[in-house]
């Protein structure tokens, strides 16, 4: 029974992800609104307070309406790797200062969000602490990869950070890499070896956010260093 009640919030998860997705400009309208619900202080801070009532629809504001905070950069480094090997050496402590500090920081991370519950697991397994951290990351990550097929422009995925390129790439398409690499506009463009699980020569990724990220940064950096 648990299993198919699994299944049927999958289905029902993908299938509202399918629907199009609020446009980058109705977004940043959205979580700049007070008035609004989706007023992005007022969802971080039930997502950091794990509120059941997060719709899905809320999931997308809060991954992407993070690309409009000050602290934002779409290109900082992922730490996947290092979280994988730091849980093969069992250094669990070291782990959760790492995860603690980038969540607060960066709360929607999907790996820090991922590595937490892991440690958690391994730490308290009777607890279900874990599983909040865990469903946080699955959430954050199917935003990601249901944003689009990345077959051209109009459907390309729409990445917060860069190193989403290489979630939806590896992770779920299987991709063993790529070979050329082209911006076109805000869209990043790359030719890849097909798969099994994607059969095109090329993957579009709108990169909207990571440049617009990194824009407001040089203007601000500009500033300083005139006054």
């Amino acid at each position: 029974m648990r299993t198919i009640l699994v299944i049927l919030s999958a289905l029902l998860w993908n299938n509202c992800l399918s629907q199009e997705y609020p446009s980058i400009n109705e977004i940043e309208k959205s979580i700049s609104d007070s008035s609004k619900n989706t007023f992005y202080p007022k969802l971080i801070d039930r997502f950091n307070n794990f509120d059941s009532t997060l719709t899905n629809i809320d999931f997308i504001f809060i991954y992407y309406g993070y690309g409009y905070h000050e602290n934002y950069s779409g290109y900082r480094e992922d730490p996947t790797t290092k979280y994988f090997a730091l849980f093969n050496e069992k250094k669990f402590d070291e782990i959760m200062r790492l995860c603690d500090s980038t969540l607060t920081e960066t709360p929607v991370c999907i790996s820090s969000n991922l590595y937490k519950g892991k440690v958690l697991r391994e730490q308290h397994p009777y607890s279900n602490d874990f599983k909040k951290y865990y469903e946080r990351s699955f959430k954050l990550m199917d935003v990601l990869l249901n944003s689009g097929d990345g077959k051209s422009m109009e459907t390309a995925y729409r990445v917060l950070f860069l190193n989403d390129e290489k979630r939806v790439m590896y992770g779920k398409l299987e991709l063993s890499g790529y070979s050329q690499q082209a911006l076109i506009k805000h869209y990043d463009m790359l030719t890849v070896k097909k798969s099994k699980k994607y059969k095109k020569k090329q993957i579009f990724f709108d990169v909207y956010l990571p440049l617009f990220g990194l824009s407001r940064q040089l203007k601000n950096e500009t500033k300083s260093n005139t006054k």
